[in-house]
């Protein structure tokens, strides 16, 4: 095109590709050294400034390098090479880094691509997207095949049985007070049972409680039509039929509504060591395998007050600084429902994409799947309870689409 001859005011809109007759006057083609600036114009780029060497290592050439800012005055630089990790301080200072586990974590061929780091307070996550994050082995307790036979009126003159594995216990009171007394008519029927082989039977006043390691059969009835006694085994429609009193870590499943398998918790019994008495709380269902394999997951650089570092996963481990203990958090474990009711992270099994840090949550992502923490919890990705929806329980949903859509 022709030259052309106009007053250019300023430079400060940037580099434009655009054709001429569609670039601003205001803008160029190329800026090399230049810096634009609506408060001083264009001038020139500032320079970077020599501070420290960190490392003569070629290692440092494929690092991932991740930057710490706590506030105006401490910052650091944290480089990851294959199998390592470095500290320093902007002003170039080494930090001592203590690393008792975790260490193989790091192990990457190339660790400018395989990993994402975020910085929240004293804490730094970092994520090794090639792990496959996996549950651990361990599951929860078990118990034992137990019941509990309650009295729950005493009726003069009515007779109360228990048929265990097809054999009858029975005891009938009689129109005297003390005979149909609650305790007393569990006295006798524990008199009448004895000593079943592979039963423990123990007294709770008005309650007995039974179990054995193999699984049997019981029922019970009464003369006062059966609204005086009743038994639970394993499980129960409403937490209202639960006794007031039952032997200490009892877990019993409330069933809920019979044609809906999504309304079903479990609860346990806690003892007050102190006195006879306790509540029924809230509990996963046994013998599942409810925790996180802390080796898979992200590990922790973790700012102490020495100011120097140390470098871990998240396993609940305590080590002492300066005569003071500190305990690193472990990634929460499920500790109510099951796994339809309080479903594992879909994380688990996929590989750990990148990691942030939104509305005080902790999120992750993995496959399709956004996956945020409890507020305020970082290290919960598990419901606190199964009984209502919280505004603070875990969020862990999809990309909407209809096509395959791998979240990076």
């Amino acid at each position: 095109m022709a030259l052309v001859s106009a007053k250019i005011p300023n430079l400060i809109q940037g580099v434009s590709q655009q054709p001429d007759d569609l670039r601003l006057y205001s803008q160029c083609d190329s800026q090399i050294n230049g810096y634009s600036s609506v408060v001083e114009g264009l001038k020139k780029r500032p320079p970077t400034d020599y501070v420290a060497k960190i490392s003569s290592s070629t290692s440092f050439d494929n690092a991932y390098i991740h930057t710490i800012n706590r506030d105006t005055t401490e910052r650091y630089v944290v480089a990851i090479t294959t199998g390592a990790l470095t500290v320093n301080s902007i002003d170039g200072t080494s930090k001592t880094i203590t690393a008792p586990a975790g260490s193989s974590y790091l192990t990457s061929s190339s660790p400018r691509d395989d990993f994402e780091a975020i910085s929240i307070a004293d804490y730094t996550f970092i994520v090794n997207k090639n792990t496959t994050v996996a549950k651990s082995s361990t599951t929860s307790a078990t118990r034992p095949f137990e019941a509990l036979y309650s009295v729950k009126q005493g009726v003069a003159s009515t007779e109360y049985t228990i048929v265990i594995n097809g054999t009858t216990y029975s005891y009938t009171t009689s129109s005297t007070n003390a005979s149909f007394q609650a305790e007393e008519i569990v006295d006798q029927l524990i008199t009448a049972i004895g000593s079943p082989s592979g039963f423990t039977i123990t007294d709770l006043g008005s309650t007995i409680y039974i179990s054995n390691a193999s699984d049997f059969t019981i029922t019970a009835h009464d003369g006062y039509g059966n609204q005086a006694s009743d038994i639970i085994k394993g499980k129960t429609n409403k937490f209202s039929d639960l006794p007031g009193i039952a032997k200490d870590g009892m877990i019993i499943e409330i069933a809920g509504s019979p044609d809906n398998a999504f309304d079903n918790y479990w609860v346990k019994y806690d003892a007050d060591s102190s006195s006879d008495k306790g509540v029924w709380i809230e509990t996963v269902k046994p013998g599942l395998k409810n925790s996180l394999d802390n080796s898979t997951m992200p590990h922790v650089l973790i700012r102490q007050a020495d100011g120097n570092f140390r470098f871990t996963p998240c396993d609940g481990a305590t080590y002492t600084l300066s005569g003071t203990d500190y305990t690193v958090p472990s990634w929460g474990s499920r500790l109510v429902g099951d796994e339809d009711s309080n479903t594992d992270p879909s994380f688990v099994g996929n590989k750990l994409k990148d990691v942030f840090f939104h509305r005080n949550r902790l999120g992750f992502l993995a496959g399709e799947n956004i996956i945020m923490s409890r507020s305020s919890e970082f290290f919960d990705f598990y419901s606190e309870t199964v009984t209502q929806v919280l505004d603070t329980d875990p969020i862990d949903v999809g990309s909407v689409t209809s096509k395959v859509a791998n979240l990076h």
